[in-house]
């Protein structure tokens, strides 16, 4: 086991994009290997596994991979753990949409959301 926690950095799109692993590999493919690497991450770790908790929703293929493949149990017992810096799931939202808007490519729908609050 490691003597520390840990970061399943590999789950960023960004990261996944830098090393490539879209080109390579089928959508499918990609669930199934990165679902491999999380459980390999999660018997290695010395306590839990820190998910990037923009990964679950900026990126279509890791929140379809946490919902099918019903991670809840290690989320329950504290094996994965998201990792926020905000103090609440909401508040990490709405940091992030604020900084979508920003963006001048960013979407109506997004707008829309922001100002009903």
């Amino acid at each position: 086991m490691f003597e520390r926690n840990i970061l399943l950095h590999y789950l960023n799109l960004e990261y996944r994009r830098i090393v490539g692993v879209e080109k390579f590999l089928s959508n499918e493919r990609t669930k199934n290997t990165i679902h491999r690497v999380n459980y390999a991450a999660i018997l290695l770790c010395k306590e839990y596994c820190l998910l990037p908790y923009s990964a679950l929703i900026e990126d279509e293929i890791i929140s379809e991979l946490f919902l099918k493949k019903n991670y809840d149990a290690f989320f329950e017992v504290g094996l994965v753990r998201a990792s926020l810096r905000e103090s609440s799931p909401e508040e990490f939202l709405e940091k992030k949409f604020r900084n979508m808007i920003a963006v001048p490519n960013s979407t109506a729908i997004i707008k829309k959301m922001l100002s009903k609050n």
